[in-house]
């Protein structure tokens, strides 16, 4: 199996945690999609969305924007960052 469909089975596993609201389970999942496969934004994205539960909002806008100079034309991390910074109050 090649890093990506590896990577491809940690994202599916911390989707299922992170909808368990286990948002620190669900890190280390993308975490470790995110190290078998670094170039797929959507990896940072997930995770910089359990972070943002956990009300790490340093940590959820870093990958927001690893995922947005990975992927610069998705709106959506650009959104998910100003989103963040304003739960932030920033």
């Amino acid at each position: 199996m090649g890093n990506k469909e590896e990577a491809q089975k940690h994202l599916e596993r911390g989707m299922s945690f992170y909808n368990m609201d286990r948002f620190s389970d669900a890190i280390t999942e993308f975490t470790k999609a995110i190290n078998l496969y670094p170039s797929f934004a959507g990896f940072y994205s997930n995770r910089g969305a359990a972070y943002g539960q956990q009300g790490k909002y340093s940590e959820a806008i870093a990958d927001f924007e690893k995922a947005l100079q990975l992927d610069p034309g998705n709106p959506q991390f650009r959104n998910n960052i100003v989103m963040t910074k304003r739960a932030r109050g920033w």
